[in-house]
């Protein structure tokens, strides 16, 4: 029995390359900004802080990196389908879903199915820990299942889901919830909990600076000068 995932030894190498590719994206806004600002007569802070720090562009980069990372995991499986969300919580409630990846499949649930006391999100929100479904299809007909169905219509349909609070340590409260899914069962494995969340770790540090981010600019609105 493997302890690792397929494609765990190659993994490592993709986050240096998609961490560098991120760091980069923001350096290019230092070294922009820089040669807007030089010599110039007047000058906002609060126009600097807001040009170099784009934390929505960066997390959708962000997105793009998890997606990256475990597709790399996943790569023996065939013909598969993979989808990152981040939904945004507020109060243990998703309250939107302003990220994903790919672009050309749009989240298809609402809010409000999500916040089901069942479903995946939810038990992540709650217990702070991990969720991961070697089968929705499984679990879904469970007695005391950790997945809502949303849509009547895909009952039937099967996967791996990983969802995976992110917990604000100012606050200690779920901030978003990264939720990964593959259209096949048994892609994601319980057994690798310990892998996921060694791989997640690099990413979901990075998400929490840029929420510290954008709370920084929406208290600063207008203030800085």
């Amino acid at each position: 029995m493997k302890e690792t995932p397929s494609g765990w030894k190659e993994v490592s190498d993709t986050i240096l390359v998609i961490m560098d590719n991120i760091v980069g994206s923001k350096e290019q806004r230092f070294s922009k900004e820089f040669k807007r600002i030089k010599g110039a007569q007047n000058v906002e802070a609060s126009d600097v802080f807001r040009n170099i720090t784009q934390p929505e562009k960066q997390i959708n980069e962000l997105v793009f990196g998890i997606y990256s990372a475990f597709d790399v995991l996943v790569r023996g499986t065939e013909k598969y389908i993979l989808k990152v969300n981040i939904a945004t919580i507020l109060d243990e409630k998703v309250c939107d879903i302003n990220f994903h990846y790919p672009n050309n499949h749009p989240v298809r649930s609402d809010p409000e199915d999500l916040n089901q006391k069942d479903s995946a999100i939810t038990n992540a929100i709650k217990s702070k820990q991990p969720v991961i479904i070697d089968s929705i299809l499984e679990e879904s007909r469970k007695p005391k299942k950790r997945f809502a169905v949303t849509d009547p219509s895909r009952a039937d349909e099967d996967g791996s889901l990983i969802c995976y609070p992110v917990v604000y340590d100012p606050t200690k409260q779920v901030i978003f919830v990264v939720s990964i899914h593959v259209d096949q069962p048994y892609v994601f494995k319980t057994r690798f909990k310990s892998s996921y969340e060694t791989v997640m770790k690099a990413f979901v540090l990075r998400i929490k600076l840029e929420y510290s981010l954008m709370a920084l600019k929406e208290a600063t609105d207008g203030k800085v000068t």
